[in-house]
Formats: C-alpha cells, sequence, structure tokens
C-alpha cells in the first residue's frame, strides 16, 4: 500500500513540475513577444514621426508662400500577426506619433514631434497633393490600410501637417 502512495506522490510530483515548467516557459515567452512589439512599434512610430519632422522642415525652409508636400509610408500591415492603430497626440503640450496594439493598450511605441505651439496637426480634412492626388486625413489610421500618407501645407507661411490615407 506504501509503494502505491509513494508513487501516486510522485507522479502527482513530476505533473507539478511539467506544469510549472510549461507556465514559466509561456510567460517568459509572452514577455519576450511583448517587447518585440514594443520595439517594433517605437520602429514604425520613428519613421512616421522623421517623415513628418522632414516634411516640416522642407515646407518651413521653401521660398514658396503655398507648397503641398506628402509622402507615401512604406510601413508593415501587422506586427506579430496583430493589427495596430497610428495617430498623432497631444501630451505634455508635444505633439507625438502613436502606435498601439489593437489588442493590448500597454503595449504601444510613441516618438516625439515638437511643441504645440509651431506647426498646427490637422486630424480631419481633405488636402490634395499634386505630386499624390486627394488625402483624406484622420485622427486615427489602422494598420492594413492601403496608402497611408504623411503630408504637410504652407499657406502664406501657416504650416499644417496631419496622416491620411490616399484616394487615387
Amino acid at each position: 500500500m506504501s509503494e502505491s502512495i509513494s508513487s501516486i506522490m510522485l507522479t502527482s510530483a513530476l505533473f507539478l513540475l511539467m506544469f510549472s515548467l510549461l507556465a514559466s516557459f509561456l510567460i517568459v515567452t509572452n514577455n519576450v513577444a511583448s517587447e518585440y512589439e514594443k520595439v517594433r512599434f517605437n520602429d514604425i512610430a520613428n519613421y512616421i514621426a522623421r517623415n513628418l519632422i522632414d516634411l516640416t522642415t522642407l515646407s518651413y525652409e521653401s521660398s514658396y508662400d503655398s507648397i503641398s508636400l506628402g509622402i507615401v509610408l512604406q510601413i508593415p500591415t501587422e506586427v506579430n500577426n496583430k493589427g495596430y492603430s497610428i495617430s498623432i497626440i497631444k501630451e505634455n503640450n508635444i505633439y507625438e506619433v502613436l502606435v498601439m496594439s489593437d489588442t493590448n493598450s500597454f503595449i504601444y511605441g510613441k516618438a516625439p514631434l515638437w511643441a504645440a505651439n509651431g506647426t498646427q496637426i490637422q486630424p480631419s480634412r481633405t488636402v490634395t497633393i499634386p505630386s499624390l492626388g486627394t488625402v483624406y486625413c484622420k485622427s486615427k489610421i489602422y494598420s492594413g490600410t492601403e496608402k497611408i500618407v504623411v503630408w504637410a501645407t504652407k499657406q502664406n507661411g501657416v504650416i499644417v501637417v496631419g496622416i491620411g490615407t490616399l484616394n487615387r
């Protein structure tokens, strides 16, 4: 009788050990995947911010009173088989590009743009970029959207920028 009890206890301990190892493995892989997604979202946010800053700088430096510039972005449709959203937010009086996971709001990437007292951000409007066509500006764009565009216009010294989708 005591042999059967000890074998049951040892088998139970073995199952408990296997379950503990499996749970530890799942926790570690989930943390690694989350960190990977954060890095990728930061890369995407920095890419978008860099293009917005470049367009803004070109507009400021231009000798023309009126100019419209745009760039079609080349960004992934998903990160780690998950979708995400892109928006421009204002936090602590600084505009930032925010790229956030659709499945977990704690996984995101941000990139700063500039202080909120200069260039204006336009969340909704239609703008025509001569080299691209009509851009529909949006406050939030979801991954998988085709032809995501960052743009800048200068009218009489006032520069307005934003993100949107191209309708060609």
